[in-house]
């Protein structure tokens, strides 16, 4: 590798980088071609020597190298089959037939992907040098002109190249145009590589992250795809905006990221055992996980130490408190039972006794048009003493819900004062209910979700349903929910992001809200799933990051497809773009809110932080210590675990594109991929973003994507992000929910040299929510604000850890933005404490009691587990899991590198569960009750009974009925406290009893159901059917009446209720509920045959004939139909002794 060192081209004059943009990312799925070597390698190598000796170093026009141009198809393919079909051969041709290759520094292979003859190119080269926060950055340019052989080309892409290993390698394309002859093609591109420097680079060891933009052209020749030119990007394009990162830049960040993995030292372990790993990741492969659960940053225990809590949908939720010495101690909630494992679990105070409840947004009581979710309280045992124990109000939250509706997914609860009243509200975000995903699901469009609540505190923990009466209508598919005065007028508003159809911005006028589109934030569609906010110009502007789903394949197929009008292909180019950034204008004045009516700026590709992937949890975080804000996204929906196979996005595009279409047609969605036989994964195996901002003092300069380089792009199904300083080292880690379990990452970073912990309390001695701080030191102003949910299913502190820029050693001023508008500016604020700022009166003259105390800090270095360790403890679960039933829970000492005379205390003690996985390492023996709680975590955990409900139906789907019944039996067996929520399980087992040919089993499994929950609509259906099939045809139509108390008159009930009166002889009845079809149904040929059937057999011919002959009117092929004419005919022309 090291004989093409010598061989690099010298880097020319500098030009500052073009504003051009990049986009989404996806893995590749077809078959590569078959390369092919032309010539002896040491052949190649002298012509590459050669090729190499032009030097570019003498300055040069500016507009010199656009003298290549690529003519894009005048009138691309628009048959999207076939166009992705070839972008997706084209993509994974290039990834490892020419992306690969380069990276690994085989250039002859490299080659091979060159067209034969003809190649044109212009390579990029070393621009510019920059910075963002710890990343030095080299910008990327176009050389002066043309590559004059393939071999120079090559040549000045390897002189880019300074790696000793690749460890990413991708290649995306974005905007794609396949000629009509199929034989050419021309795209956007974009290469990336990284890794660690070569010994020979200015920073041996440090990782570098190298990307490129091209615009390319392929041609088809005899072996497959070729490329045929490249153009590193530099003006926007006919149909590709302009790019914040020009042609690429190569980025250079520390040795050690700053981020590491400590989850086994700190213990942040779910417990989650082996089966229930095994469940969940068949959900994943079928794509039916969403979102798992969420995470908290809370002090549970009040020790001034940040502990966590992690809850998840359908399985046990646990409290993580902060042991104050190296990690964390699982604990359960005092919320466990059978039916509660919420995905979201608020922690705040709502009595304002200064103790906090446990809101669950698990609706698991249903009682007639109600339902209910519940809180957890505890109170003071004694004026100033201990919390006295738990008590659960299961009915704290009454919720309007349709009768026998059981499912309301409340995603997640948003605290805020809708009255200015001191009192904190609710508001719950529902994703969807049991009727949800109608015929417009997955649109622009999609209205068809669930109805928001908004809960209205009522003093002494009650609260009342206002949201109709307050303004806030409509049924969305909520994820997110962001309380905040996004119009300055000293109230909260409240942003509502939507998965489809348009979000929403509630503005509080009063106490009353209105629906507004007119800032730029409402009525936009953008398959919304994460927000979170900043002031990062610190000028009392908000900005506003908002997560959504990028898609490469989405990006390439908007363009191209039919029957869109200008308008819907940019509503849905929006949503393939990727995540949005949205920003106020700038205040007039130093204390002057900006002007309300004023739109909302989008700028996400401006700024280059658009694409995120399948996107969830975002956050703005300082995480180098220097005063300036990152934004952390996490993402990827449902990895298979099989990651060689392939992705649905291509898939779920045409279907995105197909709805858009048929919505404005003004039909019904239709399912396009029927005939598409696909096992995979659905946006999966993608990595983090961790996006920094260039250095400079211009609003839209741009961000770059260091995650790579700093240790923030794993690949993991992430979800929720929780930013805390757990060690208190000043500054701040991440705790990570992802579908595979909890994660931690230290801060590794370089002592910060200034920060402070603030914690803003209202007269209440409460959170002062909505409070906004600019902290002034030096010429520097930073801006923050103080709230509890943000992200995707995430508590944050309420306490605002500050870290001074750099330089600074002092806080000069701090000026204090109430939420209700008042202000107060306060000196002498110390640093490297916990400051406490008390707001003891309201008004205009303000009066704050401030208070400084230490911040508990772990030993330093407590996290750093030797690897001789971790090697030991290898060697033991191994060896533990040969023995039958010896792998645990146990707790292993580990005294690798003892010597004989020392010390006979383990060096570390590291705890396994069941199934050998390490749930916590301890230094020394450990303390005995943290070992004990991670004993109890360890032992094998049951699977809830939602999941294996889920988990019985797909064996149903599947066929496998003794399974199913198995897995449902497990969901109910051995349990005292079933209630409506087990009724579907009675239901299932029902259903493989059928299967089996067991009716009788069957039925009294449906009786179960329903006795279970009298209002489960589907339990007395299926009954009904067990009736009908036995020939008891009044019971019957009794369970179907029970049906359409509950579902009214839908056509299933009155389909069902017209054949069982029929087959009953109830003719009357039969007839009755026939004229409520033919009311909606007034052509229906199949109901004019049953219901002429039914009276054929009641004896009135004449009514059948006619029925019949109607039906034969409307369908002449009905054979059914004509059949039953003629044998009434039959009857009819016989002696007249028995008709009407």
């Amino acid at each position: 590798m090291s004989r093409w060192n010598h061989m690099r081209t010298s880097v020319g004059t500098h030009r500052p980088i073009s504003s051009q943009v990049p986009a989404a990312d996806g893995p590749d799925r077809l078959s590569p071609v078959t390369t092919q070597r032309s010539g002896p390698r040491v052949a190649f190598l002298l012509l590459l020597a050669l090729g190499a000796c032009s030097d570019h170093a003498t300055p040069r026009d500016p507009e010199s190298s656009t003298e290549l141009a690529i003519e894009v198809p005048s009138a691309p393919e628009t048959d999207l089959v076939a166009s992705e079909a070839a972008a997706t051969a084209i993509e994974r041709t290039l990834a490892e037939a020419f992306t690969r290759p380069l990276a690994g520094r085989a250039l002859e292979d490299a080659a091979a992907c060159l067209v034969e003859a003809g190649f044109r190119g212009i390579s990029p080269e070393l621009g510019p040098e920059g910075t963002a926060g710890p990343l030095s950055i080299r910008w990327l340019q176009p050389a002066a002109g043309p590559s004059s052989s393939t071999q120079e080309f090559l040549a000045a892409l390897d002189a880019l190249n300074p790696l000793s290993s690749a460890e990413r390698v991708e290649t995306e394309l974005f905007r794609f145009e396949l000629a009509p002859s199929k034989d050419r093609a021309t795209a956007v591109a974009r290469l990336r590589w990284a890794g660690l420097a070569a010994a020979d680079h200015d920073h041996p060891g440090a990782r570098v992250d190298l990307t490129i933009f091209a615009e390319i052209e392929v041609r088809k020749e005899a072996l497959g795809w070729r490329l045929a030119t490249f153009l590193p990007t530099t003006a926007p394009r006919r149909d590709y905006p302009a790019n914040a990162l020009g042609s690429g830049l190569r980025l250079v960040g520390p040795a050690t990221p700053l981020f590491v993995d400590r989850t086994a030292s700190v213990g942040l372990h779910l417990g989650t055992s082996a089966e229930n790993r095994k469940i969940i990741q068949s959900f994943i492969d079928r794509h039916l996980t969403l979102a798992l659960g969420g995470l908290g940053v809370v002090d549970f225990n009040g020790d001034e130490r940040p502990d966590l809590i992690a809850t998840r949908s359908g399985e046990t939720s646990l409290v993580f408190l902060n042991d104050g010495d190296s990690g964390f101690v699982p604990l359960p909630l005092p919320i466990e039972d059978a039916t509660d494992h919420p995905a979201f679990l608020l922690t705040v105070d709502l009595d304002g006794d200064g103790l906090d409840e446990l809101v669950s947004s698990q609706v698991s009581r249903f009682d007639g048009p109600l339902a209910y979710a519940g809180l957890w309280t505890r109170t003071a045992e004694t004026p100033g003493g201990e919390p006295g124990p738990w008590r659960h109000l299961p009915r704290a939250f009454p919720l309007p819900n349709a009768v026998g509706m059981r499912r309301l997914a409340v995603q997640t609860v948003a605290p805020l004062d809708v009255e200015g009243d001191g009192d904190l509200d609710l508001f719950f975000a529902v994703y969807g209910n049991a009727a949800s995903r109608g015929e417009h699901y997955n649109s622009v469009e999609a209205h068809d979700g669930a109805d928001n609540y908004l809960l209205i505190n009522q003093g002494n923990l009650t609260f009342t349903e206002e949201s109709d009466a307050r303004g806030i209508h409509g049924t969305g598919y909520t994820y997110v929910a962001l309380s905040f005065d996004a119009d300055h007028d000293g109230d909260f508003d409240l942003f509502e992001g939507n998965d489809f159809g348009p979000n929403h911005l509630w503005r509080n006028e009063g106490g009353q809200f209105v629906d507004d589109e007119t800032m730029g934030l409402g009525g936009v569609s953008a398959y919304t799933m994460g927000a979170a906010l900043a002031d990062l110009e610190a000028d009392g502007a908000w900005d506003l990051y908002v997560s959504n789903m990028s898609s490469e394949e989405g990006m390439r197929m908007v363009p191209h497809a039919a029957d869109l009008s200008d308008h819907m292909r940019s509503r849905v180019d929006t949503i393939a773009r990727g995540n949005r950034f949205f920003s106020q204008p700038p205040a007039s004045g130093a204390t002057e809110p900006p002007p309300t009516e004023t739109l909302w700026r989008e700028r996400a590709q401006t700024l280059g932080v658009h694409e995120g992937e399948w996107a969830w949890g975002c956050q703005f975080v300082d995480v180098d210590g220097d005063g300036a804000q990152e934004i952390l996204v996490t993402n990827g929906f449902a990895s298979h675990q099989d990651a060689s196979l392939g992705d649905w996005q291509t898939y779920y595009w045409r279907q995105v594109l197909d709805d858009a279409a048929r919505l404005e047609r003004g039909e019904r969605t239709a399912d396009v991929n029927t005939k598409v036989r696909f096992q995979g994964s659905f946006n999966g195996h993608e990595r983090d973003r961790l996006f920094v901002r260039t250095g400079g003092t211009d609003p839209d300069r741009p961000w770059v994507d260091g995650g790579y380089c700093l240790g923030f792009d794993d690949s993991h199904d992430g979800r929720a992000i929780a930013p805390l300083d757990a060690d208190g080292d000043g500054d701040l880690d991440l705790a990570i929910l992802t579908l595979g379990g909890l994660e931690f990452r230290e801060n590794v970073s370089a002592p910060v040299a200034s920060w402070v912990r603030l914690r803003l309390l209202d007269g209440s001695g409460q959170p002062a929510l909505g409070a906004r701080v600019y902290l002034t030191a030096g010429e520097d102003t930073l801006a923050r604000h103080v709230a509890l949910v943000e992200g995707f299913q995430s508590q944050v502190s309420p306490d605002l850890h500050i870290s001074l820029p750099d330089g600074a050693t002092a806080i000069d001023r701090m000026r204090i933005r109430w939420v209700d508008g008042h202000e107060e500016t306060l000196e002498g604020i110390p640093t490297g404490q916990l400051v406490t700022i008390t707001r003891t009166s309201s008004g205009p003259a303000q009066a704050s009691m401030v208070a400084a105390a230490a911040v508990p800090r772990w030993a330093s270095g407590a996290l750093a587990i030797p690897s001789t360790w971790s090697q030991e403890l290898e060697q033991t679960t191994r060896a533990l899991r040969r023995t039958k039933g010896g792998t645990g829970p146990r707790a292993v000492a580990v005294r690798r590198g003892a010597t004989e005379g020392s010390d006979p205390s383990p060096a570390a003690t590291a705890v396994i569960d069941s199934d050998g996985d390490v749930l916590r390492w301890f230094r020394g023996t450990g303390d005995e009750v943290a070992i004990a709680a991670f004993l109890e975590l360890g032992t094998a955990e049951r699977s809830a009974p939602s999941i294996l409900i889920e988990h019985g139906r797909f064996a149903l789907a599947e066929s496998r009925y003794r399974d199913a019944l198995a897995i449902f039996g497990r969901a109910v067996e051995g349990r005292g406290d079933l209630g409506v929520t087990d009724a579907p399980a009675f239901e299932g087992i029902a259903r493989a009893h059928v299967y089996l040919g067991r009716m009788d089993l069957a039925e009294t499994a449906y009786r179960r159901s329903v006795e279970l929950d009298p209002d489960y609509a589907l339990g007395h259906f299926n009954l009904a059917a067990s009736h009908a099939a036995a020939g008891r045809f009044e019971e019957a139509i009794r369970s179907l009446l029970e049906v359409q108390r509950l579902e009214g008159n839908t056509d299933r009930v009155v389909g069902s209720l017209v054949e069982n009166a029929g087959s009953a002889g109830a003719v009357e009845l039969a007839e009755e509920y026939a004229a409520i079809w033919m009311k909606t149904h007034p052509d229906d040929a199949d109901m004019l045959t049953l219901i002429g059937k039914v009276e054929a057999r009641a004896g009135d011919l004449l009514a059948a004939r006619s029925r019949f002959e109607r039906a034969l009117q409307l369908a002449p092929r009905n054979q059914e139909a004509r059949d039953a004419l003629n044998l009434t005919l039959q009857l009819l022309s016989r002696p007249r002794t028995s008709q009407k």
